[in-house]
Formats: C-alpha cells, structure tokens, sequence
C-alpha cells in the first residue's frame, strides 16, 4: 500500500521519514551484528520489512509517474536525494559486514568439517597383500553451529 500522501511536498516529506526510519533500522541491525547480538534483531525484523516493502513501493511508483512529486520544493527533493544516498550507503555497508560474516561461518564450518574428516580416517597402513588400506571409523560426528559469532 502506498503512502496516503494528497500533495507531492506531503509525499517528500513522507519518503524523507520513511528513509530515515530505514536507515536507522540498518544501522541498528548492523550494530548488534558486530556487537554479536543476533537475537536482537527480531524485535525490530517485521518493522523493517514492511518499511522496506513501502520503500520499493513508492520508488517504484515515483520511477514511472515523476508527476507524484514534481511539484515539492527543490530543497526537500534535495534533502530526499542526500537522505536516499546515505542509505544506500549504510546498505552497502550492511550487505559488506553480512558478506564477511558469512564467509568467516563458512570457513569455520568448512575447517571444522575437514577435521571431522580426517579424525574419522584410521592412518593409511599396508595390508597381508602389501596395498595401502584405510579404514573408516564407524563413529559420527554433529556438528552445531551457535549463531554468535
């Protein structure tokens, strides 16, 4: 649903709060990442995508009719420019931390994985006919992973 703006100044204004309040939201987000409080972002995870979804919906609809804020202020259109631009910014920054994130959990999963492994492997030995034999390990391993990073 669109926001209920009657004047394309009132709509400037609206995207203007509404950027913010995203920008806020990521900022936050990626705080308690580093802060290693992944939990935390549940309070606030329903919020942000119905922001988000609002977002997209108004960008989407002011790309294909210019019309809905052509007649705001040069100022307020500036400030939503300055205010869209800080977000993306705090969303690349977001999407960077995630990615260095992933690859450390996917790295340390990997390596405690290849451990498993070669835990499992009995040492290579020779067997009665003189070829190399390995032998299995009939134990298993689990492996968790905690979401704190």
């Amino acid at each position: 649903m669109p926001l209920a703006a009657s004047t394309p100044t009132d709509r400037v204004e609206q995207l203007i709060i509404l950027t913010e309040r995203l920008t806020g939201l990521i900022e936050r987000e990626t705080d308690l990442l580093k802060e290693r409080r992944p939990n935390e972002i549940a309070d606030f995870q329903d919020e942000r995508a119905q922001l988000s979804n609002l977002y997209a919906q108004e960008m989407e609809l002011i790309k294909h009719n210019k019309s809905l804020i052509e007649g705001a202020p040069n100022d307020l259109k500036e400030e939503l420019k300055d205010r869209t631009g800080a977000f993306h910014d705090r969303l690349d920054e977001h999407k960077a931390y995630l990615t260095r994130i992933r690859s450390v959990t996917e790295g340390m999963v990997r390596a405690v994985a290849e451990e498993i492994s070669k835990k499992n492997k009995a040492d290579a030995g020779y067997g009665k006919d003189g070829k190399v034999q390995t032998h299995e390990r009939a134990a298993s391993a689990f492996l968790a992973v905690h979401e704190v990073i």
